[in-house]
């Protein structure tokens, strides 16, 4: 394939700097516009870095930075789509006590592909030793803070979008400053989580308890709140006002400016109330009060297995478990609401440069940069429409899950996998246990869907809006992930079982097929023998 020109979505890199769309997927999905990029770029970069520094990974100098040159970035742009650089994460493994790159990696991948060796160094030790204890004893109190915060400032902002290009301008810069100061704290908060929860596993494994089982449970999670409300809405003792004035920051592709929340178009959320209301139960019922008590119980016994001089320890250990795991999405639940206000920002500039003809119309917003959109000083139109038009060509791509120096990407094709294909076996990451047999429902758009509650959930990647359709499913399975991606957590938490890391199934399978999902083994099994059949 010939290789992209560099441009504001593409980037330049060295042949062996490894890559992965692991994880940041989901955070950042699909074809960036310009806008989204910009936003994204510099704020993540620096809060990704604050995270480091604030674990001792970094030094202070470190923490300020957007180098321009990809290999010198944690994140990255190919083709359009956010990616994330494996080798400076491995370093970031190497400098901490207690863990290495390579379980970095593991982390991050669900397996080792680099093929990198690690190479622990211990001259950050100190300074972890130092910082890392003082910003966990904050952290709780902080993220909680931020969320709180501002959900608040979202609510007052959305509310009452800005009235001129100069306030447009204002309010956009404050949705900048505060994603990034939340991603120093959400940064540092998911790793302590990642290795809490390798901590917790080696523990479970130590006395012959599955690991996935232990580390679920803990409730009180962003995506499950708005999963027992959909129950509450689906029975008419909350209204649809009240849902979007908690959870309307939420909605497809959400980590993508140009994407619309549920504030602006609630559709999806009607569309899913049948599906609810079908699943009978009592009014106030939902996912999460089991898992609850099967925690606990399984926490009892792990202890009981565990020589005394070791339980004291291992209550420590699961009660800061109980503690960051669930954070990680109080985190996302804050930055994800910075997003919204930076989109009904962009809306809002977006109408009034088209109103004075400065645009040629309000979306075009979207290809204008962050700092384009603050000066209010859009670009010629050519340079919009090379923009929307590179935009849209990188739409044809699909980039590999992990790989080395540019990408090669794959054309998208309508169909990927022959109807006879023979009998099919996937194997991924088994993250949440059970074992179900049903249809499945490939999805691509968690707002445009034929989905029945009980069938298998197969998709690509998800963000935390697909929380309100895999409560409806029987398992999950995912193209990408590890044991601490989103997906993972919430099945976890819902107690549906969850199998990630397949690389090609929402490709591979096909809406209808039966399939055996075990969430435990980590396999997925297509029962129909080969050929696609429609639900009878």
């Amino acid at each position: 394939m010939t290789a992209e020109a560099p441009s504001l979505l593409h980037m330049e890199c060295r042949p062996a700097t490894p890559w992965t769309t692991v994880n940041i997927s989901e955070a950042v999905p699909g074809v960036q516009t310009a806008l989204g990029w910009t936003f994204w770029r510099d704020s993540l970069e620096r809060g990704m870095r604050t995270s480091f520094y604030r674990v001792g990974a970094l030094p202070r100098a470190a923490a300020s930075l957007s180098p321009a040159a990809a290999d010198d970035r944690f994140i990255a742009i190919f083709f359009g789509r956010v990616v994330a650089n494996v080798k400076l994460l491995r370093d970031i493994g190497d400098r901490m006590p207690g863990t290495s790159a390579d379980a970095m990696e593991e982390q991050l991948l669900g397996s080792k592909e680099s093929g990198l060796t690690s190479s622990s160094t211990i001259h950050r030790y100190p300074a972890v030793a130092l910082r890392m204890p003082a910003a966990a004893l904050r952290s709780r109190r902080v993220i909680q803070e931020l969320r709180r915060s501002t959900h608040h400032w979202w609510a007052e902002a959305t509310r009452n979008p800005p009235p001129d290009l100069t306030a447009a301008s204002e309010l956009f810069g404050d949705a900048l400053g505060r994603f990034e100061q939340i991603m120093g704290w959400h940064g540092f908060v998911t790793m302590m989580a990642q290795a809490l929860y390798e901590q917790i596993g080696k523990l479970a494994v130590s006395v012959d308890i599955e690991p996935v089982a232990v580390a679920s449970g803990y409730g009180g999670t962003d995506e499950v709140e708005v999963v027992h409300d959909l129950f509450r809405l689906s029975r008419d003792n909350l209204s649809l006002e009240e849902f979007v004035a908690r959870h309307g920051y939420h909605g497809p592709s959400e980590g993508e400016l140009s994407s619309r929340s549920w504030r602006e178009d609630p559709q999806p959320i009607n569309a899913l109330l049948p599906a609810y209301r079908a699943l009978g139960g009592p009014p106030d019922s939902g996912p999460g009060g089991q898992r609850q008590a099967r925690r606990a119980e399984l926490e009892a016994v792990m202890l009981s297995r565990l020589p005394r001089r070791r339980r004291a320890g291992a209550r420590l250990l699961l009660s800061l478990g109980g503690s960051f795991i669930p954070l990680r999405e109080t985190g996302k639940a804050a930055f994800l609401q910075t997003i919204d206000v930076a989109r009904c920002v962009a809306r809002r500039a977006g109408a009034l440069l088209a109103e004075s003809g400065a645009i040629g119309g309000p979306e075009d917003i979207f290809h204008l940069t962050a700092d384009e959109l603050r000066a209010g000083a859009p670009p010629p139109p050519a340079v919009l429409q090379e923009r929307a038009t590179l935009h849209e060509h990188f739409l044809r791509y699909r980039l590999p899950r992990t790989w080395t120096g540019v990408p090669e990407p794959d054309v998208i094709l309508d169909a990927d996998r022959p109807d006879d294909e023979p009998a099919l076996v996937l194997t991924g990451i088994g993250v949440s246990d059970g074992t179900v047999t049903g249809r499945v429902s490939v999805i691509a758009d968690p707002s445009v869907m034929a989905f029945e509650p009980g069938d298998v959930l197969v998709c690509e990647t998800t963000d935390p809006s697909w929380a309100s359709v895999m409560s409806l499913a029987g398992a999950i399975v995912v193209d990408i992930g590890a044991v601490m991606s989103h997906a993972a957590i919430v099945a976890r938490e819902l107690g549906v079982p969850c199998v990630v890391n397949t690389t090609d199934g929402s490709r591979r399978l096909r809406s209808g097929d039966l399939v055996r999902v075990d969430g435990t083994s980590g396999t997925v099994e297509r029962l129909n023998g080969g050929g696609h059949q429609e639900r009878p």
